[in-house]
Formats: structure tokens, sequence, C-alpha cells
């Protein structure tokens, strides 16, 4: 059965009180629980690192073996 991958923001894990700490871990728990994967939001990281450290990835699994 195909699920829809949870999006999780951790802005409040990073910024919050520890309320909020522990509704951002139980949100994660639960998605590696029950899909196996998640997709996070409000991790702080610039978009062009993550876009640089895309195209690094893609380059590398594109050599040849």
């Amino acid at each position: 059965m195909l699920r829809d991958v949870p999006v999780i923001d951790i802005a409040p894990f990073r910024t919050g009180d520890a309320a909020a700490k522990r509704r951002v871990a139980a949100e994660v728990g639960r998605a590696v629980d029950g899909i196996g994967f998640l997709v996070i939001t409000g991790h702080g990281i610039d978009a062009g690192l993550v876009d640089e450290v895309r195209a690094v990835s893609a380059a590398f699994f594109d050599l040849p073996e």
C-alpha cells in the first residue's frame, strides 16, 4: 500500500521549549515507525547548500563503477 511521505517541520525542535521538542520527536518517531521515511522542513540549512549537495551527489552516482 502506497502511503504519503510525512513532511515534518523540525523548527520547533531547534527553537522551541521542551514540550515542542517532544512533539517533534514524537512526529519523527511515528514517521520512522510507520513508513520508515520522512521529509523535514525548518532545518535551517541554506537552500543553496542543499542544491549543491544534491548536484554533487548526482555527479557521484553518475560515475562509472
